[in-house]
């Protein structure tokens, strides 16, 4: 997987965040990645509220050829990291 760009954005409309499938709601800021994996290109979409933990990940080397839904949620389990609201 290569990361093509990353930006952060005010929600025009609701979304669900890729990582932990909280609700991204109209007007709330969230990150958004264009990444190519192979040949195909896909939008991948984090609320604000993964991000801590998946910079952790990250600095930890956890998945250094990218971070799923499930690896965050298996990441969180183990570790006890908060999922705000959800927890």
């Amino acid at each position: 997987m290569e990361t093509i760009s990353v930006k952060a954005v005010k929600a025009r409309k609701g979304h669900t965040c890729d990582m932990c499938g909280r609700a991204i709601k109209k007007g709330d800021e969230y990150e958004v990645q264009t990444n190519k994996d192979g040949g195909t290109l896909y939008i991948w979409k984090n609320c604000i509220i993964c991000l801590p933990t998946v910079n952790k990940m990250h600095k930890d080397g956890w998945y250094p050829d990218g971070i799923t839904g499930e690896d965050y949620k298996d990441y969180v389990w183990e570790h006890g990291e908060v999922l705000g609201d959800e927890v």
